[in-house]
């Protein structure tokens, strides 16, 4: 039986680690941000078994989609839960349960098991196999059914309490092995996806490995001292970027051009330094070139937040598109600079 409410997805934002030293989060694994719309996600993995640990500890095992970032977004899952008291169980969960998990079926340790999530008119038809024990399980889930899905991710997580909004212990688990990621049908490109790591008590971090023959593991991985210097040199621009894009959600057709280009200016100001601060350092060669890419990417983007005071406020749509364009340019070489590092590519 499940006793214990399955915790939410750890909702994550492209950034890297606001805190070098800190937490990365409590889901490892990766996400996929595109190309497209997606239509159905799918993977196959064993169910991990719990090998020690805290007699409360929890882990969960799954795929989902969803509708962007954020709390409250459309958001479907479908899983295992993996508890230190000998329960397996698959289950499902969507932002309309308050990500509490509906029940699909007892599974057991090491059984081969498939899960797929499917868009529809209605919302998503979720199924999940025990391809050990031939159980199949369907459910629909409705929430977002009229919302555009972005995201697509194959998870390991350590769940919070719903209660207390604090992480529960981790288990001890065996080998957890993700196979035949399928998304949209065909398998996904390893270029479009991001790493998520993680953290345990004691600094301890696990990440997945690289995406070979679609599949990856996790593993126990660090972070180098190059990689933690990269993390927290970007740490006070990824707060600036922040700060702006909420603060530009905000503006209307009353909003002067002195505001916006006051807004603008932080970020501005936070973009300059950093600039200078990467092409100040010596980057070793894995990097380099990137790095150099990374600040000249950085300078069109400065271009378009300068040219916000000079917009009317009719014009900003056009404006914001271009902006827009241009840091998901900057975001690319940013991507390229985590992998090569090998840190995190997204974290809470």
């Amino acid at each position: 039986m499940l006793t214990l409410a399955l915790a939410a997805l750890v909702v994550i934002a492209i950034a890297e680690n606001t805190n070098a030293a800190g937490s990365f989060g409590l889901a490892a694994g990766y996400l996929s941000e595109g190309p497209g719309l997606v239509r159905t996600v799918q993977a196959s993995w064993r169910v991990p078994s719990v090998r020690g640990g805290s007699s409360t500890a929890e882990a969960l095992t799954w795929i989902g989609a969803q509708a962007g970032f954020g709390n409250s977004i459309p958001f479907v899952q479908v899983g295992t839960w993996e508890y230190s008291s000998g329960d397996y169980a698959a289950f499902w969960s969507d932002t309309d349960h308050q990500f509490r998990p509906v029940f699909m079926g007892v599974v057991n340790p090491g059984d081969l098991v498939s899960a797929r999530l499917a868009r529809t008119h209605r919302g998503w038809l979720i199924t999940f196999r025990d391809l050990t024990t031939n159980a199949d399980e369907t459910a629909i889930g409705t929430d977002g059914h009229d919302a555009r899905f972005d995201l697509a991710e194959w998870i390991q997580e350590d769940p919070k309490d719903l209660a207390t909004g604090q992480p529960l212990p981790y288990p001890e688990l065996s080998d957890v092995r993700f196979r035949r990621l399928l998304l949209n049908g065909s398998p996904p490109r390893y270029a479009n996806l991001y790493s998520q790591w993680l953290s345990l008590p004691g600094a301890r971090s696990t990440g997945p490995t690289p995406l070979r023959r679609d599949q990856f593991s996790l593993r126990p991985t660090s972070v180098s001292r190059t990689g933690d210097q990269y993390l927290s040199d970007a740490a006070s621009l990824n707060d600036a970027y922040d700060s702006f894009l909420s603060e530009s959600e905000r503006w209307t057709l009353r909003t002067s051009r002195a505001q916006a280009a006051t807004q603008a200016r932080a970020l501005v100001s936070a973009s300059t330094a950093e600039d200078r601060n990467l092409a100040a350092q010596d980057w070793p060669p894995v990097v380099r070139t990137e790095i150099s890419e990374l600040v000249a990417r950085e300078m069109v983007v400065i271009a378009d937040l300068q040219l916000v005071g000079h917009i009317t406020p009719g014009h900003r749509a056009a404006w914001m598109s271009r902006l827009m364009h241009d840091i998901q340019a900057h975001r690319d070489v940013e991507h390229r600079i985590c992998r090569a590092l090998r840190i995190p590519e997204y974290v809470p």
